[in-house]
């Protein structure tokens, strides 16, 4: 997200071009000439188990990837990121320090975005879409002023507005439109934090068994349950089950 603080102009002209994010709701991204570069790039996690080290890369180039960075494969996960189409609303909790406690651990305080837009409706499907938080087109902007339909005006500091649009932030007396640092504080949390892609999935399967030699055959459910990751390499052929348990990282009968 930090992409969108790049200026498009040389050193000499930086400051003369300064503008603010707020006078850029028509742009992909403030300076972005598109937001695709957003999905284009990737800053991996800092948690272990984000590639594999290859020893040798010229191994690779029978398959044109014997040119990689740091002698590093990606694994296509990335651990110690919250998916966030998977954040459940979770309110009224006897203590309300835990009402969507996960949500507002990955959001942030800042943002006035109550409730998870992502999780059950709509789920975000590129970067670009995640750091919108479904407030606009564009990155999700904090700023001090807050608007419903045609009508727009700034908010006395004692929480956000419903309805709003873009920008909703509840802490009303920090400066967001001075600088665009400020501005996307929210978005460029999102981007450290959060991620669309998870190859990780909890599965529930019941399957219901009747026995139809009696009249009154009373069914019977067996349950079980399993978290598979399919990041793991698996091979696939009709018929064939091959490595595909390799999958499975944690299986329970439940009945």
């Amino acid at each position: 997200a930090e992409l969108a603080l790049v200026p498009p102009v040389d050193a000499t002209t930086m400051l003369s071009a300064f503008d603010v994010p707020s006078n850029k709701t028509t742009s992909p991204a403030y300076w972005l000439p598109t937001d695709k570069l957003l999905d284009a790039s990737i800053v991996p996690s800092r948690f272990a188990g984000t590639s594999v080290h290859v020893a040798n890369p010229s191994a690779l180039a029978a398959v044109g990837m014997d040119r990689i960075p740091a002698n590093q494969l990606s694994r296509w996960r990335e651990p110690g990121r919250v998916n966030l189409n998977t954040v459940a609303q979770n309110t009224k909790c006897s203590d309300t320090q835990l009402s969507d406690a996960v949500w507002w651990a990955v959001l942030g305080q800042d943002a006035g975005v109550a409730w998870n837009p992502f999780a059950s409706v709509s789920p975000a499907k590129t970067v670009r879409e995640m750091l919108t938080l479904k407030q606009a087109t564009t990155m999700f902007r904090d700023t001090a002023t807050v608007s419903s339909g045609t009508t727009s005006k700034t908010n006395n500091g004692n929480g956000g507005s419903t309805g709003s649009s873009n920008g909703n932030s509840w802490k009303k007396t920090r400066a967001y439109d001075m600088n665009p640092s400020l501005a996307y504080a929210t978005a460029i949390r999102l981007a450290n934090v959060a991620t669309i892609r998870s190859n990780v999935f909890a599965v529930w399967i019941t399957l219901k068994t009747t026995d139809r030699s009696s009249t009154f055959g009373t069914p019977t459910y067996h349950r079980s349950f399993a978290i598979i990751d399919r990041s793991i390499p698996t091979g696939y052929n009709a018929g064939e089950p091959l490595n595909a348990r390799d999958v499975i990282r944690l299986q329970r009968f439940l009945e």
